[in-house]
């Protein structure tokens, strides 16, 4: 099992590495998502949910589905990499939704990439 703070340390290092910057805690009308990560360069902005295992991956979902309302062009659910694994993944496929999986030691496994909503990339 992985801690909440962990599987945030670890996408905030994912993100970073590939040039994007990371803010936490960002909020979107009504809720609030754990992390956004904004690509200098193209804009691209990334929002990622965080859940450890006993987190409410629904209410995740719906976080998700709120940031999509409000622009992003991906979204991205976060958790330990067992957990991810006994997740139904057709509402992730369904919505563009991407699902990450994070093991104990730190390696990020892509349950489901994430697709962009940017118009001309769907």
């Amino acid at each position: 099992m992985v801690s909440t703070r962990f599987l945030t340390a670890r996408i905030t290092r994912y993100y970073r590495i590939k040039g994007y910057t990371v803010q936490r805690e960002v909020k979107l009308g009504n809720c609030v998502v754990d992390l956004v990560a904004t690509h200098p360069r193209t804009g691209e902005k990334v929002a990622v949910e965080v859940k450890a295992s006993g987190d409410d991956l629904i209410r995740g979902l719906g976080q998700l589905a709120e940031a999509l309302a409000w622009g992003f062009d991906q979204v991205i659910l976060v958790t330990g990499l067992k957990e991810s694994q006994s997740v139904a993944l057709k509402v992730f496929a369904y919505h563009s939704f991407g699902l990450a999986g994070i093991d104990s030691r730190g390696a990020l496994t892509w349950i489901v990439e994430p697709r962009s909503m940017k118009k001309g990339f769907l």
